[in-house]
């Protein structure tokens, strides 16, 4: 079994967009620690931070603040050219693989790319064969080798992004939204693929999704963001199991669930409009929506532990 060791942490990250003389705070003051060879799930409505988040650990989009300490380094410090050869540690598999790929360049062409600009093999038959290894490994028939992307549906369209992001064997791989474009049925065969290639490659994933129901299916610890911050950190259990949060426990409420015992079951609705990005309230940025909120929701409230490395941001807890 793999030993368990933090390879990413991430502290009091922020991420602000000028918007004329104001800030969007796309991310404000997100911390937590991701342990090697397991998958952290982040979750939220569309616009908390999620992607801007991922973006951020891996370096594609500057910090406004905060560390992003992976394996001991704080990469936010990095030149371009350390950030560069970084990209072979860390990658990223997109929601949308038709966009992430060459339209000009055949699947085998768009694979082989990242092991050519970094010299992992030395004759053009290595690079094919390592091509080859991947495309076998993502469970790709060997048929669509020489295809466009064009010419895939999306469902082997994402094996080959997926392919191309671990051809340089990562460590920490984000993946932003991989099954949201796909089928149900497709859905599930990518996400059994993802776990079958961390079982046997010992990939950490950052999953990122409003998909709750995939989350539980793949995560082993979760954090839950609106409006840029972290409201609730824990592991699958404590998060499904012992919402402390109104948000997590909304959230949770609206997930379908394919019984007839449940068809009474309530659905906590979040009413109300989302506090804006831009001008923010002192105290918790849920409260508007909130049914339980009171005076004390005014006060800013740090995420704190309420035990085992459970944590929330709510004042009532």
């Amino acid at each position: 079994m793999m030993e368990r060791s933090t390879i990413l942490e991430v502290r009091e990250l922020k991420k602000f967009f000028p918007i004329g003389k104001k800030y969007l705070h796309a991310v404000d003051g997100v911390s937590f620690t991701v342990e090697r060879g397991t998958t952290l799930g982040i979750v939220g409505e569309s616009g908390c931070g999620k992607t801007t988040l991922g973006r951020v650990i891996l370096g594609l989009t500057p910090a406004t603040s905060g560390e992003v300490i992976f394996e001991g380094q704080d990469i936010t410090k990095y030149s371009p050219k350390q950030l560069r050869k970084l990209k072979n540690e860390m990658q990223i598999i997109f929601q949308d693989p038709f966009s992430s790929l060459n339209p000009h360049y055949t699947i085998a062409e768009s694979i082989e790319e990242p092991i050519l600009l970094n010299g992992k093999a030395q004759t053009r038959q290595e690079r094919l064969d390592r091509v080859a290894e991947l495309v076998e490994l993502v469970g790709l028939p060997l048929e669509y080798f020489n295809s466009y992307p064009f010419e895939l549906d999306p469902g082997r369209l994402q094996r080959a992004g997926i392919a191309r992001a671990i051809a340089m064997d990562p460590k920490l791989i984000v993946c932003d939204e991989p099954v949201s474009a796909l089928d149900v049925s497709i859905q599930a065969q990518i996400l059994n693929l993802l776990m079958d290639l961390q079982e046997r490659m010992g990939f950490t994933y950052i999953f990122i999704t409003h998909d709750l129901s995939v989350v539980h299916h793949l995560s082993d610890s979760i954090a839950v963001m609106y409006l840029g911050e972290c409201v609730e950190f824990g592991s699958k259990e404590q998060i499904f199991e012992a919402p402390q949060h109104p948000y997590t426990k909304s959230l949770l409420s609206a997930i379908p669930i394919p019984s007839a015992k449940e068809r009474n079951r309530k659905v906590e609705l979040i009413r109300g409009e989302i506090t804006s990005a831009v001008d923010l309230p002192e105290g918790c940025r849920f409260a508007s929506r909130c049914p339980n909120a009171s005076a004390a929701c005014k006060n800013k409230v740090s995420l704190h532990d309420i035990g085992g490395g459970h944590r929330t941001s709510c004042v009532l807890q």
